[in-house]
């Protein structure tokens, strides 16, 4: 870890001249005060390493408004003496067998915020101070979900964490897919498997002789204009499995308020797209997607099991990775989730992910400190597959 750091560090020294402004650090408690400083936190976010636009000061807020209204908020920011944002760390309260902690805002239902750093500050003269900070909130452990570890912000942070001091304890390793956009389709179709490219021509063979298919993608969206399209496509993923399980986004009390808000967010700022393939005036298969920074998110996809002879999931994919191949300013596509046997076949690279929880210095950490060796030990028997004795063992919480 330590090389993987000190060769970021040199790369980014090598690029440019990284500056030392004086700044002081800030906290933000409450929903309105995040808001208050939408503009900087969003300029922060267009300035910095993170991608992902569920990281953006409107959608923490509409993730907080529905899933965490009461939630004690523990955000922490530095300013330069313009005011301008330069580091930004969101974390929300929480509580693990009477144990405080602090963690990222997110679900499973989605992710929402993450470290924010501008590329331009010396990392060892800001990164330091953000963790203090946030180490000063009372709570025995910070925990960071399903980060991305060959991430620059997230890599230099982790070596912030070391320097400081914490004890890091790390799990739920995970790999997720990416698709690097070369712009070249014929060269990506080559590289994927002979039965996948045969498998999708042929079907698309079958659909053109039986009325045709066509990709609809609206990435250009009014905002009153995304509700029907947005409840037509969560329809099709009531009609799979997950509407009979009861586990869908319209079975699932608030949950399409929820997505409306942010995806009328992100039409406003341009970083929506829904995608619907169709055949004879019958949607087959949703996708809701993001785009930020020239990389394409997928959190959301399903299709109707009535037509699961065409593959549609699969076929969207394929034609939408058509359309990126033609799209100059399309770099990357993140399929967003733990990499899974029907992404596997179309990505061209995976990063890892863990989720790391840290341990503060200090006396206040000492109670903490073996629980988290406890919660460690338990882990790693469970994954040896070896036999737990639960009652020499504490639990700071259950995944």
């Amino acid at each position: 870890m330590t090389a993987i750091v000190e060769s970021e560090r040199e790369r980014l020294s090598a690029s440019r001249c990284l500056a030392r402004p004086v700044f002081r650090l800030r906290r933000l408690t409450s929903i309105g005060q995040l808001r208050a400083v939408a503009a900087a936190w969003d300029d922060l976010w267009h300035r910095s390493t993170a991608t992902t636009p569920s990281a953006r000061a409107d959608a923490i807020a509409v993730w907080l408004e529905t899933f965490a209204p009461t939630a004690r908020l523990a955000f922490c920011v530095a300013e330069d003496t313009d005011g301008r944002l330069l580091a930004a760390l969101p974390l929300v309260h929480h509580s693990h067998r009477g144990l405080p902690s602090l963690e990222l805002p997110g679900n499973s239902w989605c992710p929402a915020g993450e470290l924010l750093v501008d590329p331009h500050v010396e990392p060892d003269y800001l990164l330091p101070a953000l963790w203090q900070a946030a180490a000063r909130w009372p709570a025995a452990w910070v925990k960071f979900s399903h980060i991305d570890l060959h991430s620059p912000h997230w890599r230099l942070w982790l070596a912030a964490l070391e320097s400081a001091g914490g004890l890091e304890y790390r799990s739920d390793f995970g790999e997720v897919g990416l698709i690097d956009v070369e712009h070249n389709a014929e060269a990506y179709e080559a590289s994927r498997s002979k039965n996948l490219r045969k498998q999708m021509r042929q079907i698309v063979r079958r659909l053109e002789r039986d009325g045709g298919v066509a990709l609809e993608v609206y990435d250009r969206l009014a905002v009153d204009e995304v509700e029907p399209l947005l409840r037509r496509g969560f329809a099709i993923e009531d009609r799979s499995w997950k509407g009979q399980a009861g586990s869908s986004v319209l079975r699932s009390p608030g949950v399409f308020e929820f997505f409306l808000r942010q995806a009328q967010g992100l039409a406003a700022s341009g970083n929506l797209h829904l995608v619907f393939l169709v055949h004879r005036d019958q949607t087959l298969a949703f996708e809701y997607g993001w785009s930020a920074k020239g990389t394409y998110f997928s959190p959301k996809v399903g299709y109707d099991p009535a037509f699961a002879e065409y593959c549609p999931g699969q076929l969207l994919r394929w034609l939408l990775m058509e359309r990126f191949q033609a799209d100059p300013t399309r770099r990357s596509w993140d399929f967003s989730g733990p990499l899974a046997p029907a992404t596997r076949r179309w990505i061209t690279r995976s990063y890892p992910t863990a989720t790391v929880r840290v341990v503060p210095g200090g006396l206040r950490a000492l109670a903490a400190r073996p629980l988290l060796a406890a919660y460690a030990k338990l882990r790693s028997a469970r994954a040896a597959g070896a036999p737990v004795d639960a009652a020499h063992l504490a639990e700071p919480e259950s995944d």
